[in-house]
């Protein structure tokens, strides 16, 4: 294996485009994925390119789902990393009869999460990357306060030396409609926004109106509902009842990983017994003696 370190317009770019180069994964956004695919379409010969391009992960909280567990794993989900991962859990969709019940509780869990010095024993997660990122939060939850509801979150936070570093508050939205930037669109910070839902059906509609396909979850005790949910969820990965996490939680050697829509480019995650072959040519041989 070579390691070549570097910024994407240089080294990356250079990679892509290099004829000698016959295979390519891709992990990163969306816009960058697409742009590699279409300079393969312009290459003299197409090469393999196996893209994961990030998502937009829903929750579906049942009336039937086990509220308290089901608030644990939205928030590790949602916070962890301080969202800054692809499987991130951004929407969650909780059912008109517990709505309130599951906000309350998860706002106080949210609360409780402790954002500080990653090198503390007490951290859950620690600052976003960068100052680039804390602009992009600051927008996320001015847009939340005037299109909808901040219920915890939305600011910078300066205590106890934070102000020196990138750290932000984890941040519960609510009121925002199903086509707004903020439940469609990928944020890679701790920001989720809360809707409610009044039949599965629609819930999973609603989780599948996005540009992305990587990851969902679904949290109730009835199997038929769950069922509906693996039958008709477009992701290329599903968790019921998630212990580790609502949205992630898959374990290397087990689970395979990859996104459909626009979350990936081939519908085979890696891990899975399909993943390699993708990167193998077939020859039909015929031998006549």
């Amino acid at each position: 294996m070579n390691l070549v370190a570097g910024a994407g317009p240089e080294v990356g770019e250079a990679l892509v485009k290099h004829p000698r180069v016959e295979g390519i994964i891709f992990t990163g956004s969306r816009e960058v994925g697409y742009g590699i695919l279409r300079h393969n379409a312009d290459r003299r010969y197409p090469i393999p390119v196996i893209l994961e391009l990030g998502g937009k992960n829903a929750a579906i909280v049942s009336s039937k789902a086990d509220l308290a567990r089901a608030v644990r794993g939205v928030v590790s989900s949602a916070f962890g990393y301080s969202g800054q991962k692809c499987v991130a859990c951004s929407r969650v969709y909780a059912h008109q009869s517990i709505y309130r019940d599951f906000l309350d509780l998860l706002v106080k869990e949210t609360e409780a999460f402790k954002v500080m010095d990653p090198r503390s024993r007490n951290a859950r997660t620690g600052p976003v990357i960068h100052e680039a990122a804390v602009k992009s939060y600051e927008r996320a939850a001015s847009l939340a306060r005037k299109d909808g509801k901040v219920l915890t979150g939305g600011t910078r936070m300066m205590e106890d030396g934070m102000g020196k570093g990138c750290f932000v508050a984890p941040t519960i939205a609510i009121g925002l409609t199903d086509d707004h930037e903020l439940v469609r669109n990928e944020l890679f910070l701790p920001f989720l926004a809360v809707m409610g839902y009044e039949s599965l059906e629609d819930a999973v509609a609603r989780a599948n109106a996005v540009p992305y396909g990587l990851t969902a979850g679904i949290y109730s005790a009835e199997e038929a509902e769950t069922d509906y949910f693996l039958d008709n969820i477009q992701c290329g990965m599903v968790f019921v009842n998630g212990v580790r996490g609502a949205t992630n939680g898959a374990i290397t050697g087990i689970h395979s990983f990859g996104g459909w829509k626009g979350s990936g480019s081939t519908g085979r995650g890696s891990g899975d017994i399909h993943y390699l072959l993708q990167f193998m040519r077939e020859q039909g041989r015929a031998l006549s003696r």
